[in-house]
């Protein structure tokens, strides 16, 4: 299933423009919860360029603006030990800032370099590095695990 960020587009809603974020993209597209009018859907996007055994970059799209429909920030990690020129292009609505996309960017390109790509599920390729939370968690629990990343990526 793909994941993405999904905005109504009726000028007339109060929601226009604003973010919700979609894990899991139903097959029948997103419909604002305020108008109920068909909204647009950007989804994570990827593709690999150049060629080689190993990738040596990663170029990560970021802070993407509906209005505009184009992202504002590029992220760009590369290993110039490298030999080749295989790339890692990876386009994300869900990352809105510069911390966070050249943490991810660092992240994909470790993952991509100890995982062998016949393997590789891009869709998992943060979450190698990356935590989560579950809802399904006792609520103290929970918040006790929401306090520790609050602190843990503050730091960022």
């Amino acid at each position: 299933m793909a994941r993405g960020v999904a905005y109504c587009k009726n000028k007339e809603c109060d929601l226009m423009f604003k973010p919700v974020i979609m894990i899991n993209i139903p097959k029948e597209g997103f419909f604002c919860y305020e108008c109920k009018e068909p909204g647009r859907i950007t989804s994570e996007k990827f593709s690999v360029t150049g060629k080689g055994e190993e990738f040596k970059e990663v170029r990560l799209e970021f802070m993407y603006d509906v209005q505009s429909d184009e992202y504002k920030g590029l992220a760009i990690i590369k290993d110039e030990h490298t030999a080749g020129n295989k790339v890692y292009n990876y386009s994300s609505p869900l990352i809105m800032s510069e911390n966070r996309g050249m943490k991810a960017a660092e992240i994909m390109l470790g993952v991509l370099r100890t995982t062998d790509e016949a393997k590789l599920d891009p869709r998992d390729l943060l979450g190698k590095g990356m935590e989560s939370l579950d809802i399904s968690d006792p609520w103290p629990l929970y918040l006790k695990k929401l306090e520790y990343l609050e602190k843990k990526w503050s730091r960022i």
